[in-house]
């Protein structure tokens, strides 16, 4: 199967505005205390708890699924039916299915790049590789449409990619470059390092090292929405190498790889959560 590329530019800005007024708060859930857990990338809210997964790692026991419950105990991990290359973000569809994302490529020289496909009940993940149309790319967001088609966003400097199985559009947006303090300086601006989509589907936020940018979802058109809607800025406390995103109950997560701490960051719009 092929990806067939549905934007060629995501974050495309140079011309760099305030940092957002409405900067998130946040506060410290629980934190993890697994040896084996010691370079966390992608993160999902569960009703119990979270799903998460390492980086790329070379130690066996580390390349697994782990189910952790809202202490950040790990109760359950699932194990990879073959090797995964480097898992870097995860999403759980409406139906309980949940996708890994194997498709970090530092180096961008990967010929594919994977999904694990977990289904509800599963008792291991099953894989399907997939190549990009014009040459690899190095990415570590993962976008699940309200369908539950799995949609990509690639990191690069300046120019991240959108991703899907459809065919290809010619929306060129930009999300706005912030001041936002942050580890990186000017480039954690510029890499989109998470992203997540509500459970309702009406929502959805891609993440760099500064700051999330939320975006209202029409008609289940997650592509549309992070390509030609209008970029929600939230400026996001100031962790080293934040990468996770996720929704649950109104509320976006982050994680702390440091000290290996869950964090809550969100702000209020109306009646409900966001970032």
């Amino acid at each position: 199967m092929r990806w067939w590329v549905a934007v060629v530019v995501v974050l495309a800005g140079v011309v760099a505005l305030p940092a957002p007024a409405g900067a998130a708060e946040r506060h410290r859930v629980c934190q993890v205390r697994d040896d084996r857990l010691t370079e966390l990338s992608g993160l999902a809210a569960t009703g119990s708890g979270y799903v998460v997964v390492n980086d790329g790692s070379d130690l066996a026991g580390h390349r697994k699924i782990f189910y952790l419950n809202a202490k950040c105990a790990v109760v359950r991990a699932v194990s990879y039916p073959s090797r995964p290359r480097d898992t870097e973000d995860l999403g759980i569809a409406r139906d309980g299915t949940l996708w890994v994302a194997d498709i970090g490529d530092n180096d961008a020289e990967r010929g594919t790049v994977g999904l694990w496909r977990l289904a509800p009940g599963a008792k291991a993940p099953v894989l399907y590789r997939l190549s990009y149309p014009d040459g690899a790319h190095d990415a570590e967001a993962l976008l699940l449409a309200p369908s539950g088609t799995p949609v990509i966003v690639t990191k690069s400097v300046g120019a991240g990619g959108v991703y899907a199985a459809a065919g290809p559009a010619d929306r060129r947006p930009a999300l706005p470059v912030t001041t936002t303090r942050n580890p990186f300086t000017f480039g954690g601006h510029l890499l989109i390092t998470g992203g997540a989509v509500s459970p309702d589907g009406r929502f959805a936020v891609l993440r760099t090292y500064a700051d999330a940018f939320e975006f209202d979802v029409s008609g289940g058109d997650v592509v549309a929405a992070v390509t030609a809607g209008r970029a929600r800025p939230v400026a996001l406390p100031d962790c080293p190498a934040g990468r996770g995103a996720r929704w649950s109950s109104g509320q976006w997560s982050a994680r702390s790889p440091r000290n290996r701490t869950m964090r809550w960051a969100a702000r209020r719009s109306g009646s409900r959560s966001v970032l």
